[in-house]
């Protein structure tokens, strides 16, 4: 079992590259780099006898560039060239290599200052994330080098709002966590609303949904968890930024909206704030719903 990082050689693919090597350091899993190559749309220019030389020599190509690139990351990883069948699309393709290759999570990354365009057209990660239950690492545009950084446990801050969707999280990423020591933080963020029964009830049924959630996780290095009130004006991409903070995090996880993912993320969701604005990554679980 493995972590599949898929690449396209872009700067933005660069720079998902030490995080999803974090997160296999910080979970005991192997990483593999993987670029998909489209037939149709890669062997232009290539000149060969055939389609597969071709085909051969942009692998060759591809692979000599990738061996350089992890060489100057500091990347230890493996790396495969895996060819889009005919009749497949890009996500269609990664799902099935995920599926042959025995992921336990697939890690992207994201684009800059179209992000939400982008999404709004159907990006790979989340074309990815609508046909498979596995968890998803997207590095953002404002993702910072040092969240990459282990001077201890992986630490990951998993985010509920105490939702029957938001429970989806913990099944997806306990394969990906036993065996670990990740340090993991479950959180809530907790906002007065017009008709609560009151702060303290309030708060202490969200804690009982992370207790609730606590229980379908592994064995993990240390856990943690903590109902945080919202500050004053704060929307809640931003409480949860202020929490990883405050822990150091090196990624968080919560889960989409499950069919109505695309719409969800487009519609300015917690998910599109944490990719356009977050400092760490962001592992993205469609939920059950």
């Amino acid at each position: 079992m493995t972590i599949l990082a898929f690449t396209d050689g872009s700067d933005h693919a660069s720079r998902m590259l030490p995080h999803a090597w974090a997160l296999a350091r910080g979970t005991n899993r192997p990483l593999t780099v993987v670029r998909v190559m489209n037939r149709l749309k890669d062997l232009s220019g290539i000149v060969a006898p055939s389609t597969e030389e071709a085909a051969a020599v942009l692998a060759n190509r591809w692979e000599a560039e990738l061996r350089q690139e992890l060489r100057m990351l500091g990347v230890q990883a493996a790396i495969a060239i895996e060819p889009q069948r005919p009749d497949e699309d890009t996500p269609a393709a990664i799902c099935r290599i995920a599926s042959e290759r025995g992921a336990h999570a697939l890690a992207f990354g994201s684009h800059g200052a179209g992000l939400v365009r982008h999404l709004v057209v159907g990006s790979t990660a989340l074309g990815v994330l609508a046909r498979t239950d596995l968890p998803a690492l997207v590095v953002g545009p404002n993702v910072e080098s040092s969240a990459a950084d282990l001077d201890g446990p992986y630490r990951l801050v998993v985010c509920s709002d105490g939702s029957p969707a938001a429970a989806r999280v913990a099944e997806a990423l306990r394969p990906l966590l036993e065996g670990s020591q990740v340090a993991v933080s479950l959180v809530s963020l907790y906002e007065p609303r017009l008709g609560d029964r009151g702060p303290a009830e309030e708060k202490a049924d969200l804690r009982a949904r992370l207790e609730a959630l606590a229980e379908r996780l592994p064995a993990v290095g240390s856990l943690e968890i903590a109902v945080e009130d919202l500050e004053d004006l704060e929307s809640v991409d931003h409480g949860i930024l202020r929490v990883a903070s405050a822990r150091r995090a090196n990624a968080v996880a919560l889960a989409t909206h499950g069919y109505s993912a695309r719409r969800h993320l487009v519609s300015g969701s917690t998910g599109v704030g944490l990719i356009q604005h977050g400092h760490v990554p962001t592992i993205l679980v469609r939920s059950a719903e």
